[in-house]
């Protein structure tokens, strides 16, 4: 109840947070994007999909128009940039924020307008970098100029999801292959590089990327949430899972109370679960619980780092963040004919849930699994393991989205078979 119930306080601080035009400023008062806490443009998709996280959970009205507004200011600026003779790429979670709107928005006109603005504005990248990997260098170039370069690891796990968003989960894998071949360049796993466990308060990482500890945490993380239902990274999935695990506070939150990396390392998490992963999940939500403002006149928010009180050190992207992390602890509510999206390419109906828990799908290595047999062949290595730490009771109906498969006749070919008892067997409705 408690976990319900700061949700849904989160979702009504983001719309006191917004501003007219339907953005958000960088930070509650600040000026940094404009006078008059002007919204900032890179933080409207990631604040966006906190209140859409908000809506699904409570079906509220006036979170989804204020999660339409949000939409049209992006949709506004996405015909400013295509109109443009070299359009500018988009921010890679304002894609999958105008298509995860497209999903719930109740509006014949603008739920399209939505959809095709993602879509169009996506492509401006495809144009720019044909290779994904190409894509995924540009990343890792732009912020070794900063020197943040483990940072493009978020930066690449937010193009993947984007990348399924639209529709293109073959570039999604060749972003997220990328990404993982050029580990050497980002990722840390020494905790004495912390940057509050080493002797320079500015890091002691890779040269050039003194935070690749701590920015590793947040880059792992959202690449878990990014690739868990792609084929052929189980190893990297194990690895990411079991290395976050271990680096979790005793408190709960990762990197020393940091919490928007904690809101994201909970995302990946949610993930792919586990019974380990399940309890640092539930771990770091009650942290995240202890540090929301109680009071006006920020309640429902909360502050980026979790030893601040101060309600000016509250930013509302952070806000948004950590109310989609908070929403994926028990995201399988009880109740009659329950819907969840546990992947970005899944859904599954439950006919009856009597208790709350976590559902995942996440995709194994196909040697994992029953032999094929009459005919079958496995399409693209598509295999997944679907779990819920939920008591259920009825049918079972799961839903995958194989955007590879475009020709009609193939995709009505397609068959879901599901392992029992060491045999695949065809459970297609």
């Amino acid at each position: 109840a408690a976990i319900v119930e700061t949700t849904r306080l989160g979702g009504v601080r983001l719309r006191a947070e917004q501003n007219p035009d339907g953005g958000w400023p960088f930070q509650v008062g600040n000026n940094v994007c404009g006078a008059g806490a002007a919204s900032c443009t890179n933080t409207i998709g990631t604040t966006g999909l906190g209140l859409l996280a908000a809506y699904v959970r409570f079906n509220d009205a006036a979170t989804l128009a204020a999660a339409m507004k949000a939409g049209d200011l992006l949709v506004a600026r996405a015909n400013l940039a295509l109109a443009q003779a070299t359009p500018p790429s988009p921010v890679s979670r304002d894609i999958e924020f105008l298509v995860a709107l497209a999903d719930v928005a109740q509006d014949p006109l603008k739920a399209p307008a939505y959809a095709n603005a993602a879509r169009d504005w996506f492509n401006v990248t495809v144009t720019k970098f044909p290779n994904a990997a190409q894509q995924v260098d540009s990343y890792l170039d732009k912020r070794n100029a900063q020197g943040l370069r483990s940072l493009a690891a978020w930066d690449a796990a937010s193009y993947i999801r984007a990348a399924k968003a639209v529709g293109s989960t073959s570039r999604a894998i060749d972003a997220a292959t990328r990404i993982i071949q050029r580990e050497i360049d980002w990722k840390d796993k020494d905790p004495s590089h912390r940057f509050d466990r080493c002797g320079d308060p500015g890091g002691c990482g890779q040269p050039g990327n003194l935070l690749s500890y701590d920015y590793t945490s947040i880059g792992t993380g959202s690449l878990l949430w990014g690739i868990h239902d792609l084929p052929g990274f189980d190893s990297s999935i194990a690895e990411y899972r079991d290395f976050l695990i271990t680096q979790q506070d005793a408190a709960g939150s990762w990197d020393a109370g940091d919490l928007q990396m904690t809101s994201f390392v909970m995302m990946g998490l949610a993930a792919v679960g586990g019974p380990q992963a399940n309890a640092a999940i539930v771990s770091a939500a009650n942290y995240l619980l202890a540090h929301q403002f109680p009071a006006a006149p920020a309640i429902g928010g909360w502050p980026a780092e979790g030893s601040a009180v101060d309600p000016s050190s509250e930013f509302p992207e952070v806000d948004g963040e950590i109310v989609r992390a908070m929403a994926t602890v028990f995201s399988t509510p009880t109740g009659a004919n329950i819907a969840v999206v546990p992947s970005q390419l899944s859904t599954v109906i439950f006919s009856s849930v009597t208790s709350p828990g976590q559902t995942t799908v996440v995709a194994v290595d196909q040697a994992t699994v029953p032999a094929t047999s009459n005919g079958y062949e496995i399409v693209n290595s598509l295999t997944y393991e679907v779990a819920t730490t939920a008591e259920v009771s009825g049918d079972i109906v799961v839903c995958f989205t194989v955007s590879s498969i475009d020709d009609p006749d193939a995709f009505a070919a397609l068959r879901i078979l599901h392992g029992e008892d060491g045999v695949l067997v065809d459970r297609t409705i």
